[in-house]
């Protein structure tokens, strides 16, 4: 499972093995520490985060810096957050009036007025930093997604290895720390498609990459366990 690489998964799993080791007592050998734990990945917090989404909540921005070209956040520098706005949900039909004639006109349903920022504080939060992984069903503030200016963004079907590796491809260095968003990117008809923006700044070395990848890959289907 991609969760069972997270960095805090991992620190809780090591606690728990210490925890459980019995006490070195004369002649016994002493307990195996715990393994350290492993970086964590960009592609299980992308997960945590879309396993908080539902009917009502939709993530609205996901952003991951300081990502290596594995996959992995990086210990020292990464940075993952991942904000949540209330789905956009068309208002209820009015209530049909019994006194108008069968096939008159339909009286248009009253405009509702919504505010991007309503300020709620009942939306999920994920976040991600070295040594910290929150996933929390609620407790930030909230926002009205209103495609599409403001719209909810689907899971990702591409890895974060893959961005990384077409990015390669066009010349970004392997060695160095990248920053990615998934975005929204509007098409000339109107119509979008999910693309992620993949950033590499580095002005003391003058190396400024910006590359916009379409998260066009195949959807992944798991084996059936025999």
């Amino acid at each position: 499972s991609l969760l069972a690489v997270g960095a805090c998964n991992d620190r809780r799993a090591s606690r728990q093995s210490v925890a459980a080791s019995p006490i070195a007592g004369p002649g016994s050998a002493a307990p195996v520490p715990a393994a350290a734990p492993i970086p964590g990945t960009a592609d299980a917090v992308i997960q945590r985060a879309f396993d908080r989404a539902n009917d009502t909540f939709a993530v609205s921005d996901l952003t991951l810096e300081y990502v290596r070209q594995d996959g992995t956040l990086d210990p020292t520098y990464g940075h993952a957050q991942i904000q949540f706005g209330h789905r956009p949900h068309p208002p209820p039909p009015p209530a049909d009036d019994p006194r108008r004639p069968i096939g008159a006109p339909v009286p248009p349903p009253a405009a509702v007025q919504e505010s991007l920022f309503d300020h709620q504080d009942d939306c999920p939060r994920v976040t991600w930093e070295p040594g910290h992984f929150e996933s929390v069903a609620g407790g930030s503030s909230c926002g009205q997604l209103i495609p599409p200016i403001r719209g909810p963004l689907g899971h990702p079907h591409c890895g974060v290895r893959e961005i990384w590796k077409r990015a390669i491809a066009k010349g970004a260095p392997a060695e160095a720390l990248a920053r990615l968003a998934l975005e929204t990117d509007m098409l000339a008809d109107d119509h979008t498609r999910p693309v992620w923006k993949f950033t590499i700044e580095d002005a003391p070395r003058g190396i400024h990459i910006e590359e916009t990848i379409a998260d066009d890959c195949e959807p992944v289907v798991e084996k059936p366990s025999r």
